[in-house]
């Protein structure tokens, strides 16, 4: 992996499902990223899906009117555009998805290599927070 910090927006597979989404024009991207985090709850994801989906969710708070203050300006200018278009099932399933992520995951356990995985779980607390 490239890139990579404990934000949500600090790795490769989160900012290049960036560059897709604000060529977007609904959030029916969003909800696709959320797709595999659902679909297969209680498994094992991989970590390119979990990255994909926690940047998903981020947006789906900053639609709910919490974004995390270190957003992409592009994600940010996309957002504005659409603050509160989240239906409660999208906000239901951001949830689901960031809980599946923090439970048992690739990226969590690439994360427990690491000194930074308190951070990280903090982050993705944070971001529960904010969907909540």
């Amino acid at each position: 992996m490239g890139a990579w910090g404990v934000r949500n927006f600090e790795n490769d597979d989160a900012l290049d499902w960036v560059m897709a989404l604000v060529e977007a024009e609904d959030i029916g991207r969003v909800s696709e990223a959320l797709i595999p985090l659902l679909a297969n709850a209680g498994n094992y994801h991989e970590a390119p899906d979990c990255a994909t989906g926690l940047a998903a969710a981020e947006v789906v708070a900053a639609l709910n009117g919490h974004p995390h203050a270190d957003m992409p300006e592009e994600v940010k200018e996309w957002t504005g555009r659409r603050l509160g278009a989240v239906a409660i099932a999208l906000l239901s399933n951001a949830r689901q998805a960031v809980a599946a992520v923090a439970a048992d995951s690739e990226l969590k356990e690439l994360w427990e290599e690491t000194d930074d995985y308190q951070a990280w779980q903090e982050h993705v607390a944070d971001l529960l927070r904010r969907l909540a």
